[in-house]
């Protein structure tokens, strides 16, 4: 599995959980990058 098929998955994974949530990709945190970041009441990065 490649980077774009693992990430597909996990989305479609979160969305099941029946949260209300924000899902952003490739989020850039000072000299870093977080592939998937999930902001719910909670900041949560993969």
């Amino acid at each position: 599995m490649n980077d774009k098929e693992i990430r597909k998955i996990l989305i479609a994974y979160l969305q099941t959980q029946g949260m209300e949530m924000r899902i952003y990709q490739e989020k850039s945190i000072v000299n870093s990058i977080c592939d998937l970041m999930v902001v719910t009441d909670q900041l949560t990065g993969y």
